[in-house]
């Protein structure tokens, strides 16, 4: 009888160990996955951050191996992909000395992040000049750009 009790209270013991660690490790998952998956909006701001120093180089950093970039109105209007990404950040780094931005709106949900951006650059070709950008990007679970979509019209 003594040795049922004690079989009994082992097994009792062991499920609720095991149920202890279960709990404890989905609580680890999710501590872990909150700090190796930067938040969208995080991970978007650094991009403009790096896109107003003007440094291709760290702005292409953020993008995935098979990254869209979609320009859908001006000079830059395309689509890239590839080393097309690189050639584009370069070629609106000539054309364009960012003065000032401000985002005028931004939301996020799931992996996707839209804003309204007002910048004021300094063009090449003439003085200050506004740019009203409707923007859209998608991240990976990794933490870099997937897609990404500016739609401009200078005013």
């Amino acid at each position: 009888m003594k040795l049922l009790k004690l079989l009994r209270n082992s097994i009792l013991i062991w499920h609720l160990t095991c149920g202890t660690c279960a709990i404890a490790l989905v609580g680890s998952l999710t501590v872990y996955q909150r700090s190796v998956l930067a938040d969208p909006l995080t991970i978007v701001q650094n991009h403009w951050d790096a896109i107003a120093s003007r440094n291709a180089d760290r702005t292409v950093q953020q993008y995935s191996q098979d990254a869209v970039l979609l320009w859908t109105h001006g000079s830059l209007r395309g689509r890239y992909q590839g080393s097309q990404i690189y050639q584009n950040w370069q070629t609106f780094f000539k054309k364009y000395q960012i003065e000032s931005s401000r985002i005028v709106e931004q939301n996020s949900s799931d992996r996707t992040v839209k804003a309204e951006i007002v910048v004021i650059s300094k063009s090449n070709a003439s003085s200050n000049q506004q740019l009203h950008l409707f923007y859209e990007v998608r991240i990976d679970e990794q933490g870099k750009i997937l897609y990404e979509v500016w739609q401009t019209k200078a005013q």
